[in-house]
């Protein structure tokens, strides 16, 4: 996670260099920008002006390493060329007395926060997020990074889905170039593999998002009987049945759990009621959200609620809570295994 108490970067400089002071005031404008190519040799389109072509200063087309699609590359170009080819490349750069290098995640300030202020780790949403590729610098007050971005979730085609924990990130092959003084700290990001017993503490991520084609991936573990993909910040419950073994979302076994009591207490529901769908949550990005379903028939009518176990081999209980009348009453019910129908424990 981020830092308690993180002070905004005065400027970032080549090491061994003295920053002199600034007063954290931004944005800050960058004079590079970076076109994509087609395909690694690809050439970048011919400028015209009235009919004819006018002189493109860009770089040679380069290829960086696609975090998005293993194996692949992408092929981009800089302008102005020259002046990006001119400066001087370095492996490292220093904000503050920290020091930072390629491959580090780094927090971009981009809310024009004044330099000494206090953030919490509740803020870090106030910082966008980039991993470093290259540093070039012409002398201590120019100094520029090559970053790719991570997203918040919030930030995708489509926003938040329901899958996204409260501290992921989405890596991307949006490729930039930024200023170094807007660098706000490190982020410490680890890469989540979905593994059965991994905790995720602090920032993660486990998903791509490609700039170009403005698509998620879809490729992360699948659990539960609706084929959902897993938050994390969500309860995940294991059948403890050995010919079983499926793991289960909190959520999908308290909406079942609903539905039957709803069966059994008020009547059937229709086929055709569109709120009974499996709820799925592997939407392409980049396309529009469809309009949300109406709620469950039995919302408003009957809740449910994980009750902690008294006993290591006791049964998992669900509190059941009829609402229907001016005083609830509330029952007690095994949770089920939404593949085996088995008690859960």
């Amino acid at each position: 996670m981020a830092p308690s108490k993180r002070k905004h970067a005065e400027l970032a400089t080549p090491p061994s260099s003295e920053p002199p002071p600034t007063n954290g005031v931004g944005p800050i404008d960058v004079p590079f920008s970076i076109e994509y190519l087609p395909h690694v040799g690809a050439e970048p389109k011919t400028k015209k002006r009235k009919g004819k072509a006018v002189a493109d200063d860009h770089t040679i087309g380069k290829v960086e390493p696609d975090t998005v699609e293993e194996g692949k590359e992408v092929a981009y170009v800089i302008r102005p060329g020259s002046n990006w080819d001119a400066m001087k490349k370095y492996k490292n750069f220093v904000v503050t007395d920290e020091q930072f290098g390629v491959n580090d995640h780094i927090y971009i300030n981009h809310e024009n926060i004044e330099q000494g202020a206090i953030v919490d780790t509740e803020d870090e949403r106030k910082f966008w997020v980039a991993r470093v590729l290259e540093v070039r610098a012409s002398d201590p007050t120019h100094v520029y990074l090559r970053v790719y971005w991570l997203y918040w979730p919030d930030e995708l085609p489509g926003g938040r889905r329901d899958y996204h924990g409260k501290s992921e990130l989405v890596v991307s092959n949006h490729m930039e170039i930024v200023d170094a003084m807007t660098v706000a700290g490190r982020a410490d990001v680890v890469h989540w593999t979905e593994k059965d017993e991994e905790e995720m503490k602090g920032l993660y991520w486990r998903q791509t998002f490609n700039f170009v084609t403005q698509k998620l991936s879809l490729n992360m573990r699948r659990q539960c009987v609706c084929s959902g993909f897993t938050n994390p910040d969500k309860l995940l419950v294991k059948c403890a049945n050995s010919e079983c073994g499926r793991w289960l979302h909190e959520d999908c076994i308290r909406e079942d759990a609903l539905r039957r009591t709803y069966v059994r207490l008020v009547g059937e529901i229709s086929e055709d009621d569109p709120s009974t769908e499996t709820k799925k949550n592997g939407r392409k990005s980049g396309t529009p959200k469809k309009p949300a379903p109406p709620p469950p028939v039995w919302k408003g009518k009957f809740e449910a609620k994980l009750k902690s176990k008294e006993e290591e081999d006791s049964a998992s209980k669900l509190t059941i809570t009829d609402v229907r009348e001016e005083e609830p009453k509330s029952w007690e019910e095994d949770m089920l295994c939404l593949a085996c129908h088995e008690p859960l424990q």
